[in-house]
């Protein structure tokens, strides 16, 4: 018999889980699958939409990066943010 997680850590496996889900889908070319390759880069909103409009790219969206706190809840970031492109 196992033993009942704590819920922080329950959302934790189901947010492995998700993203695991997501890299999967990605490979298998229903879901799209970005690769960072940058160690750190900074530039605000406005500033980084209009770099990649020079560069011929289209503004789908854009919202919060969201990341865990240390209780385990989902939360949108301070400062990082996730955007999507089309060309």
């Amino acid at each position: 018999m196992g033993f009942a997680q704590a819920p922080a850590e329950k959302r934790r496996m189901e947010t492995r889980s998700w993203h695991g889900t997501k890299a999967g889908e990605g490979f298998l070319g229903r879901e799209s699958l970005v690769l960072n390759s940058a160690r750190m880069f900074h530039a605000t909103p406005e500033r980084l939409i209009r770099m990649a409009t020079q560069c011929g790219l289209k503004l789908e969206t854009y919202f919060r990066h969201q990341e865990l706190d240390l209780r385990g809840d989902i939360v949108d970031s301070a400062h990082r943010f996730d955007y999507v492109f089309g060309k």
